[in-house]
């Protein structure tokens, strides 16, 4: 999954931290990739729900 962000703009990720040493997160000019197993929920900086995702 990944996020396009502007300059300046940020994002949360919330992840079970029983997943947390299968999720990967990489920062990339521009924007922002998460690869992850179990359940995932991207928030944006105001922390509106962005998506919920169940990945095996």
């Amino acid at each position: 999954m990944a996020y396009p962000l502007e300059p300046g703009e940020f994002m949360y990720v919330r992840v079970d931290p029983a997943q947390l040493a299968e999720t990967q997160i990489e920062y990339w000019d521009g924007g922002v990739s998460l690869w992850f197993s179990g359940h995932v929920t991207t928030l944006d900086k105001d922390g509106k729900v962005l998506d919920e995702i169940w990945n095996g």
